[in-house]
C-alpha cells in the first residue's frame, strides 16, 4: 500500500500525474487528420479553429494580414478621397484655369499628348453618349453611386487590403465623374492621346483612368 502511494505521485487537485497529459501532448496535431490554420484538437480527438474576433473577415489572404472592417472603410475612404481630389484637381485646372472650355483645344505634346474639350453624357472615354441627357444624367449619377456603395460593402466583407485599394481607386473615379454630371451636366473629358498613325478621336480624364486601373487590379486580386 505504502509502496504503490509513494508511486503514483499526486498533484494538488488530487489527480495522479500518470493520468494527465501535458499540455505539449495535448496540443500536438492529430495524425492523419486535416490541418487548418491556427488549430488544436481538444480533449475529444475533434479539430477547433481559432476563435473569430469580430470585425474581422474570416478569409485568409495570401498577400498579407486581413483587416478590419473599420480599418478596411477608412482605407476605401482616403484612397477614393484622394482620386476624386486630384480628378478634380486636373479639371479645375485644365478646363478651368487654362480655359479649355472656350479654347476647345491646347496641343501638348502632339500627337502624343493634347487637351481637348469634351463634354460627355455617356459612361466612361465617351461612349454611349446621348442629345437629351436629362434623364440619362441622373440615372448616371444614380447607378455609380450605386456601385460605388456595393464594392465598398464586397471589399469590407473581403477584408483584403489589395481589394480595398482597387475598391478605393474606382469609387473616387466614380465619384469624381458623378460630381461632373450633378456640377456641369456632363463629364468633363480633356485628355487626347495619339500615336503610331492613329488618330484616337476620345477624350477621357484622370477619374476614367483610375476607374480602368482599379478594375484591372480587383479583377487580377479577386
Amino acid at each position: 500500500m505504502f509502496g504503490i502511494d509513494r508511486a503514483i505521485r499526486h498533484r494538488g487537485d488530487g489527480v495522479p500525474r500518470t493520468l494527465v497529459k501535458s499540455f505539449d501532448e495535448e496540443c500536438q496535431p492529430l495524425p492523419g487528420g486535416p490541418t487548418l490554420p491556427n488549430a488544436w484538437p481538444n480533449r475529444d480527438g475533434l479539430q477547433m479553429s481559432q476563435r473569430h474576433i469580430p470585425g474581422e473577415s474570416r478569409r485568409p489572404d495570401p498577400d498579407g494580414p486581413l483587416l478590419s472592417a473599420r480599418r478596411t472603410l477608412r482605407l476605401i475612404a482616403l484612397v477614393a478621397l484622394a482620386v476624386f481630389l486630384l480628378d478634380q484637381l486636373t479639371k479645375w485646372l485644365v478646363v478651368e484655369a487654362m480655359d479649355l472650355a472656350n479654347r476647345q483645344e491646347i496641343r501638348v505634346v502632339d500627337p502624343f499628348l493634347n487637351f481637348t474639350m469634351a463634354w460627355n453624357t455617356g459612361i466612361n472615354f465617351g461612349l454611349f453618349g446621348a442629345d437629351d441627357a436629362g434623364l440619362q444624367r441622373w440615372v448616371l449619377v444614380g447607378l455609380a453611386l450605386a456601385i460605388s456603395g456595393a464594392l465598398a460593402w464586397w471589399a469590407v466583407r473581403r477584408g483584403e487590403w489589395w481589394l480595398a485599394l482597387g475598391a478605393g481607386i474606382v469609387m473616387g473615379g466614380a465619384v469624381g465623374n458623378a460630381w461632373d454630371r450633378v456640377r456641369y451636366g456632363a463629364v468633363a473629358d480633356f485628355l487626347n492621346m495619339s500615336c503610331c498613325g492613329i488618330d484616337n478621336p476620345y477624350a477621357f480624364n484622370v477619374a476614367d483612368v483610375a476607374i480602368f486601373a482599379g478594375a484591372v487590379l480587383i479583377a487580377l486580386k479577386a
